[in-house]
Parts: C-alpha cells; structure tokens; sequence
C-alpha cells in the first residue's frame, strides 16, 4: 500500500517537473546588460496596453492642423519676399533708366560732332525724343526759294529714335531754375469741329499754324559737343521718390537722390 503511493507521488512530480521543463523550454528569460529582464516566449493572447501620452504618437507624424499652420506662415513669408522683391526691382528699373538717358545723350552728342549738324531733344511725362536739324542752303544763293530748313524727328531705325519710359516712371524738366510743363505727344492733330470750316486748301500753313515748330527741342545738342544745360527728375508715378539728373554745359552729369 504505501509502495503504491509513494509511486504515484513520484510519478504525479515527475509529470510536474516535465510541465515545467516544457514551459521553461517555450518561453525564457534573458537578463540584458541594464539588468532588465526580456522574454522572448510566446505571447499572450492580451492585448497590449496603448501609451496615450503626450509624446508617444510624435514619431506617428504631424496633425491636420500642424500642418495648416506651417502652411499659413510659409505663405506669408512668401507674401513678403515677393513684395520685396518688387520693391527693389523697381528701383532697379529706375536706376537702369538713368543709365540708359545718360547713355542715349552722349551718343547724341558723339552724333551732333560727327555730323556737324545740331541734334535737339524734347521731354514727355513718360519718354523722350530726338530731332535733327537740316539747313536749307538754297535760302543762301536763292532768294525766291523759301526756307525750307527744319527739324526732322529721328525715326525708330535710329540709335536715337523716340523712346518711352516703362509704366510707371515719369519725368519732370527744370531749365534755368524754373519748371517746364511737359506734355504728352502733342504731335498729334487736334480734334476741333470748329477746324474743317476754317481750314484753307489753298494754304495748308494756315491751317497748322505751328506744323514747323512741332519738332521744336526743349533742349539744345550743339555741333560743338556742348549742350544746353538742364535737370529732369525721374521719379515714379503719385511719388516724389526717384532720382535728380543734372547735365551740365560739357555733358558731364551729377546724378543725386530725390526724397519724398
């Protein structure tokens, strides 16, 4: 009788020793370096529990609205850099215009000399133009024959053909101290009704009574190289902003900021 239980006690731990060879065999313990434990068995069936702190879903990306907000200020520093950017075009542009009206003056003057022929220049708000003059040398040996001397625009084929400001820009001339009202191309033929019923086919002169003064400069570029002096303002429109231009006699030039 007592051989028989302690049989089955010692069979009863034997399969207890076996059930906890076979589970230590399935999942073990490994003790890493920071004396941590890890399991390396199988997993439960459980669920993990989730980490709903503040800093666990960082790694996980942005949000709608992070990204909205980065959007919304790469915005307005583009907003910025673009008006910037403009402004200083623009000053650019008016700095490249300077050049450009010192440069076109001397290559009349250079044309003036080589000529030997007078070259007159005529301001508008937004651009310039050049004449030159062509003596009649008949009015010298022919008495009968009217003067037939005047001044004749440089076309657009020319190095000195009219030029227009770019929008924006206009000028303002001051000869002798005192302001010029510029104009706009007044060339063009006046619209009056009363015009077709005081015109004369016979005398075409009367009917355009300053047709040979309309090519008349406002300033002088002589043969000699000399050139009447004058300073013209070249600003932006509804601005006092922009830049003094002074030629003097010789053709040399000052050029100086103009401040609102």
């Amino acid at each position: 009788m007592s051989i028989s239980i302690r049989a089955t006690r010692a069979s009863s731990m034997s399969t207890r020793s076996v059930a906890t060879d076979n589970k230590a065999a399935k999942g073990w313990m490994v003790i890493s370096a920071t004396g941590r434990s890890t399991s390396r068995g199988p997993k439960s069936g459980r669920p993990e529990p989730r980490d709903f702190s503040p800093g666990a879903h960082r790694g996980a990306g942005f949000t709608l609205l992070e990204v909205l907000v980065v959007v919304f200020i790469i915005g307005i520093l583009a907003t910025m850099f673009t008006l910037s950017v403009g402004l200083i075009g623009g000053d650019r542009r008016l700095d490249t215009e300077v050049d450009r009206l010192i440069a076109v003056i001397d290559l009349a003057r250079e044309e003036s000399v080589l000529q030997g022929r007078e070259i007159g220049m005529r301001f508008f708000p937004d651009g310039y133009e050049f004449a030159a003059y062509y003596e009649d040398f008949n009015d010298y040996y022919d008495e009968d024959t009217a003067d037939q001397s005047e001044w004749t625009l440089l076309m657009k084929s020319t190095l000195l053909g009219p030029r227009l400001l770019p929008e924006g820009l206009r000028f303002e001339l001051e000869i002798d101290g005192r302001e010029v009202v510029l104009k706009r191309d007044d060339r063009e033929p006046s619209v009056d009704s009363n015009a077709a019923v005081d015109s004369d086919p016979q005398d075409p002169d009367k009917n355009d009574p300053g047709e040979e003064d309309r090519y008349r400069p406002q300033i002088m570029i002589f043969s000699s190289g000399d050139i009447s002096p004058f300073i013209v303002q070249l600003r932006r429109e509804f601005e006092n902003r922009g830049k003094f231009i002074q030629f003097n006699v010789d053709g040399s030039t000052e050029v100086t900021e103009a401040f609102p």
